[in-house]
């Protein structure tokens, strides 16, 4: 049965903001793609994951569509209110129709079954950060500061900004973090600088939600509770060695402790990551 459903350019953009989660290897084929289904568009590439949902009254067929294809889509549309019809003719390609331009671009769907990326999507957290616009864009600002991994030091209430490369302290940001658990807050994790970055990228304010060292980061726009049917990014972390740790002393001018050979532990660890 033929099905036609109508998006603004906008919505469709936000939906298709996915596309940075995608795999950009052939080692998973199917994961070279974005995900429809319902109301909910997703990417995951095994380090991280994007969802994106639209109104309740949209209901997409179930499809998985090259996300190389959908890239081009994306930079066509505006971030206006003019429609685009996405055409399904029950064939091997979904079309979406930009009006405004007057033109169809046919984007080739990918045989298989999808990851069921719901079983990685956990409401339970530990630490909440909220991070306004100038919060956000400090955050942003320290990311591009450092080279390839990241630790992060939550500390009363306080966020802490490493580069493990450069055995540095970048930044530390002022903020407020609520616990679950009536504890002196003191809590790390590392994470891939591009990964972090591109996942916060789609955000101007947002909550960041932790467990622990090991488990996903969560990101979602300002919200009170982790909630998982939601727009949301995950990343999961790069697990640091003990001995590779940066401590954050009481004065961050200087750190000159610590070593670490990115080859060996943190590549190591990255191979460790469980999706």
């Amino acid at each position: 049965m033929n099905k036609t459903i109508t998006l603004s350019e906008r919505e469709l953009k936000r939906l298709l903001s996915v596309k940075h989660a995608s795999a950009k290897d052939d080692i998973r084929p199917i994961l070279q793609s974005i995900y429809f289904n319902k109301n909910e568009v997703c990417a995951l590439d095994g380090y991280r994951l994007a969802k994106r949902i639209t109104d309740n009254n949209i209901n997409f067929n179930e499809y998985i569509l090259n996300a190389e294809d959908l890239k081009e889509v994306y930079t066509l549309l505006r971030n206006k209110n003019d429609n685009v019809n996405i055409i399904d003719n029950n064939n091997n390609a979904i079309e979406f129709n930009i009006e405004r331009l007057k033109m169809t671009i046919p984007v080739n769907k990918i045989d298989g079954e999808y990851v069921n990326y719901n079983q990685f999507l956990n409401p339970d957290y530990k630490y909440k950060v909220d991070l306004n616009k100038e919060q956000l864009k400090a955050l942003k600002d320290s990311i591009k500061q450092c080279d390839k991994i990241i630790q992060l030091n939550l500390i009363d209430n306080h966020l802490y900004i490493s580069d493990l490369y450069l055995n540095k302290i970048v930044n530390k940001i002022e903020l407020n973090i609520k616990s679950s658990y009536n504890e002196p807050i003191e809590f790390y994790i590392g994470v891939n600088k591009r990964y972090l970055k591109e996942a916060l990228s789609n955000y101007k304010e947002c909550s960041i939600f932790f467990n622990s060292s090991i488990n996903p980061i969560n990101i979602t726009s300002l919200s009170d509770t982790l909630n998982t049917e939601n727009d949301l990014d995950l990343v999961l972390p790069v697990r640091i060695m003990y001995d590779a740790l940066i401590e954050i002393p009481e004065e961050t001018e200087t750190i000159e402790n610590n070593t670490i050979d990115p080859l060996s532990d943190i590549a190591t660890d990255l191979e460790e990551l469980p999706l």
